[in-house]
Formats: structure tokens, sequence, C-alpha cells
């Protein structure tokens, strides 16, 4: 059986690539370091944006683990831009894999990204991401849609997926 956590990132002060943990997010980021010294991991993989970094540093400089960067973890762009109604188009997205906007990612392609990174992994393998993608992955292993588990994530959150062979077991192990 292989054991991989998924970690959403903490309190950011926005949404592009170099957008900061905000004074929140950096607490909650040692907090969660705290949290996950109680776990065996053995390795660290993190999306190359810098609120994820940031969420994990503090954990990485407690244990003496390296943060391995893995594009394949950044945040999905829906191909949007800067719009209003962005909430009401992306709903759709977790019923119509395939939708996607201009040049964005569907939610098909981001999710086979975050499928391949997990299957790659090693048990006690950590990896960091964004809402996005963690609910397409959840949504994979679990029997919720993914609008649904996006919702319901918070900043932080942590998952444990236990993988054996066909069967994966999803548990939220973040209080």
């Amino acid at each position: 059986m292989k054991k991989i956590y998924l970690v959403r990132h903490c309190e950011a002060t926005g949404q592009l690539a170099d957008a900061q943990l905000t004074e929140v997010g950096f607490k909650q980021a040692e907090q969660l370091a705290e949290f996950l010294t109680k776990l065996k991991i053995s390795h660290l993989k993190s999306s190359t944006f810098t609120r994820a970094i940031q969420t994990i540093e503090p954990f990485s400089q407690a244990i003496g683990l390296t943060i391995a960067t893995d594009d394949r973890l950044i945040e999905r762009d829906l191909g949007l831009g800067i719009v209003d109604d962005w909430f009401d188009k992306f709903s759709p997205t977790f019923v119509d894999l395939d939708l996607k906007y201009g040049e964005g990612e569907s939610s098909y392609e981001a999710q086979k990204r975050i499928l391949a990174v997990i299957d790659e992994s090693e048990t006690g393998t950590l990896l960091v991401s964004h809402g996005n993608l963690i609910a397409l992955a959840l949504m994979h292993f679990g029997d919720a849609d993914g609008f649904t588990y996006w919702q319901e994530l918070t900043n932080p959150d942590v998952f444990e997926l236990m993988i054996d062979r066909d069967v994966t077991t999803i548990n939220r192990i973040w209080l």
C-alpha cells in the first residue's frame, strides 16, 4: 500500500504565481509544520508557485528535507484572465471535464497532471498544490463531485491517500 499526502497551500495574498502567504498564512504554515512532524514523510514535492513553497518551508527546515518543485502541481489556468463572473464559469468545468476557455486548461488536462505526480510518487511523499488540482484528484479517487470538494477545502488542508492497487481511501486529516 502506498500512502501519499496532499496539502493545499496556506492563506495567500492572491492567485498569481508569485503571490505570497499573508501574515495569517505564515502562522498557518508554522502550525502545519508542527502537525506534519507527526507523520512519516520522506519526500516533499511542491508547486513552483510562491505560496505553495512558503507553505511547506517551515516543515522542510524543521525535518531537514529538501523541497523538490514540480510544474505539474501548479494551479490550473482557466484561461479566463481577470473576470467578475469567474465563479459562474468555474463550476461547470467540474461537470464537463473537457470544458475549457480560450487557451486555458480543461479539468481533465489538469487532473491528468496531478494524477501522474501521485502515480509516480513513493509512499511517504507529501505534495503541496492548489485547491483546484487537489479537488480534481479527490474527485478521481472519491465519490463526491470535484466542485463540492473544492468548496469544502480550507487553507491549509491535508489529505491522506492510501492507495492499494485499484482502491484508494481518502482521509482528511487536517483539523
